[in-house]
């Protein structure tokens, strides 16, 4: 595929703000420099020699996650030098130390987690920096997400709490188990407030209704080099199975998602595609994947097989939600409806319908923290708290629908 910048049609035929948007020498330039193709450094040093707006640009790389990306590409073979306004140099800094802070916190962690004998795969945070990208401080990333087995959960929480973190959420024993059921990860903060770890037992919530399987990551994992020891994380082809249910789970909202897949895909030439699609065709989420591929070979220009390319655009929803992802990619927020647009989205992004009621049944009727919020009952009665759901949601939502 000959990388040549264009508008993507997607957003091209919506001949709406999103088009405008996308025409921005910032938009290109940002585009252009999160893709994993390295052969457009002269599109690059024009486009970083014109007189851009540095101020939207910055913004627009921090709301993506993709500054460090951003300064990279203009350092080491887009643009002039001398031309990177410092406040971008100041927040690459700043994300490498912030990343190598995360990482060293990451290596304790795991001695830790080894020493009590739970099994612990990080994914995402440092380890996607590395199998992805290979250097830490190319990708922007927050907290530490760790997966443990769900029958380990609590055990994995008691051993952070230990170590002096806090949880976010004050649950009573009672509680413990309904949120394993209803959740699928806990947030913690360390003693300094500096680190977030997600502990993770599933990869998604109840409600999202995908029956991802995480018992069989451990037999597939692969080791990454992280500061001189072997730290364990997704194979390559989970991973990029999670990267796209991830994606579609936040309605790819950001560009940095569409980059984790693109590197992703860049870096692993031999990755076994028909695993990829067999795994999620297996759990309803073959569209997801499709997505997520389309959208890193259409925007970053991720390679991908021919025939992998003719199978994303033969499916018709995919293009349409393509053209749904590209139209409000650089769009600002709108809150008003938001929980709407994301489960029109989520029921789309399905291919049976079974898959769809089922996704729309749990998440009308599954009691979650703030449904127990709302209404604390008795044990013996908390067969009520699906039915008192869905006039919460209504009572929460309906007003704020355009």
């Amino acid at each position: 595929m000959i990388f040549s910048w264009q508008i993507p049609w997607e957003v091209e035929e919506s001949g709406t703000d999103g088009c405008n948007l996308w025409c921005l020498p910032e938009i290109e330039l940002l585009v252009r420099c999160a893709s994993p193709r390295q052969d457009d450094a002269e599109s690059i040093r024009s486009l970083a020699s014109k007189n851009l707006n540095w101020d939207r640009l910055l913004r627009l790389a921090g709301a993506h996650s993709l500054v460090p990306l951003l300064y990279w590409r203009l350092k080491g073979g887009g643009g002039d030098p001398t031309r990177i306004p410092p406040a971008l140099e100041t927040a690459f800094q700043k994300n490498a130390l912030h990343s190598l802070r995360l990482t060293g916190e990451l290596l304790q962690l795991q001695e830790a987690f080894r020493h009590e004998g739970i099994p612990l795969l990080p994914f995402k945070g440092p380890t996607l920096a590395m199998v992805a990208y290979s250097n830490l401080a190319l990708r922007q990333f927050v907290d530490l997400d760790l997966l443990v087995p769900r029958p380990r959960a609590l055990q994995a929480r008691e051993l952070l709490l230990a170590k002096g973190y806090s949880p976010y959420l004050q649950l009573s024993p009672k509680r413990d188990k309904a949120y394993l059921r209803a959740y699928y990860e806990l947030m913690l903060s360390s003693p300094d407030g500096q680190t977030l770890v997600e502990l993770h037992w599933a990869i998604t919530p109840h409600y999202f209704a995908v029956p991802l399987e995480t018992s069989p990551f451990w037999d597939r994992a692969e080791d990454v080099g992280i500061g001189g020891q072997r730290v364990p994380t997704l194979g390559a082809e989970d991973l990029l199975l999670v990267l796209c249910i991830h994606g579609a789970k936040h309605c790819w909202a950001s560009l940095g998602l569409i980059a984790d897949v693109a590197w992703l895909i860049s870096r692993r030439p031999n990755l076994q595609w028909e695993i990829v699609l067999e795994r999620a065709r297996a759990i309803g989420s073959l569209r997801m994947v499709l997505l997520g591929l389309k959208l890193a070979s259409g925007i970053l220009k991720a390679p991908l097989p021919q025939g992998l390319i003719q199978i994303t655009e033969s499916d018709q929803v995919v293009r349409s939600l393509t053209h749904r992802v590209c139209s409000h990619l650089f769009s600002p927020p709108d809150r008003a409806g938001k929980i709407l647009r994301s489960g029109i989205f989520h029921m789309r992004v399905r291919e049976s319908w079974l898959d769809r009621l089922r996704y729309l049944h749990r998440l009308t009727f599954t009691p979650g923290v703030e449904d127990w919020q709302f209404a604390h009952l008795p044990s013996s009665l908390a067969f009520l708290y699906p039915v008192l759901r869905f006039p919460r949601l209504l009572h929460k939502y309906w007003m704020r629908v355009p």
